[in-house]
């Protein structure tokens, strides 16, 4: 049924007639960036500084449900990062997008896909919402993979959920501060949006597996391997004012309030 929704927009769209400029080859208006691990999907707009770190509810993360994987989620933080630029109204008509990540098989997703019903339900479903989301919008989206180094802002956004909005932010613009736009802010995730999200993964069976810690990124650390020896035993004289101390791990209000939608 949804296919033959999706033929209906085409001819809808042929017969309203086609922009010559969505059939040609022009620079983006619009870069978004995404990043996802098993547990929380983070991404950013470049353009307008809008970032997400959307922590997933532990029935709902990777492997919690059939057909749910890591790759999944990064298929979905990049129409994610798309679709929350179009509800705000920030992506007119004829705009250009490029959606970057690191994963291949994602930014492969987002330009071709054949996927089976019966083989890979979730991500039939997220591509077709996905097209249905370019065509009302009347866009063109490009892919492109980069390495994950370069992705530094959306990784943290991805992986570091523990810290609050104001201490990811501190975090980004102390350590990498050239990833980081002027007008960076993080975002609560539109109840439409999370709604449609939970409603998806809730769609497949519940598996059984063993529960794992998320891995954290806790770039505050530094390069130096913090916590890489033991303590001395020798007693300690302080020569020097203290340092700053590195992020808290508590929930921020906005992220209680997330959890709430």
């Amino acid at each position: 049924m949804a296919d033959l929704w999706l033929l209906l927009s085409f001819l809808c769209l042929t017969y309203l007639g086609i922009s010559l400029n969505l059939i040609s080859f022009q620079s983006p208006t619009h870069v978004f960036q995404s990043d996802a691990s098993e547990h929380s999907i983070g991404g950013i707009c470049a353009i307008s500084g809008k970032a997400r770190s959307i922590e997933i509810p532990p029935d709902f993360q990777v492997g919690c449900h059939k057909g749910t994987s890591l790759n999944l989620f990064e298929f979905l933080g990049e129409i994610i990062s798309i679709w929350i630029e179009i509800l705000a109204g920030q992506v007119p008509p004829g705009s250009y997008l490029i959606a970057q990540g690191d994963s291949t098989l994602a930014t492969g997703w987002l330009r071709k896909s054949n996927f089976q019903e019966n083989n890979h339900p979730l991500q039939l479903e997220v591509a077709l919402y996905l097209a249905f989301l370019l065509l009302d919008a009347r866009v063109v989206l490009y892919s492109h993979w980069f390495t994950g180094k370069e992705n530094g802002t959306s990784d943290v956004l991805s992986q570091d959920t523990h810290l609050t909005f104001t201490e990811l932010t501190d975090l980004l613009n102390s350590f990498i501060p050239e990833q980081v736009p002027p007008n960076f802010a993080i975002c609560l995730l539109p109840p439409t949006i999370y709604l449609w999200l939970i409603s998806l993964l809730w769609s497949q069976p519940l598996m059984d597996v063993l529960r794992k810690e998320p891995t954290r990124r806790t770039i505050w650390l530094g390069q130096g391997g913090c916590g890489g020896c033991n303590p001395s035993s020798y007693s300690k004289m302080n020569t020097s004012m203290p340092s700053r101390p590195g992020p808290g791990g508590h929930f921020g209000d906005e992220r209680a309030l997330a959890q709430k939608l």
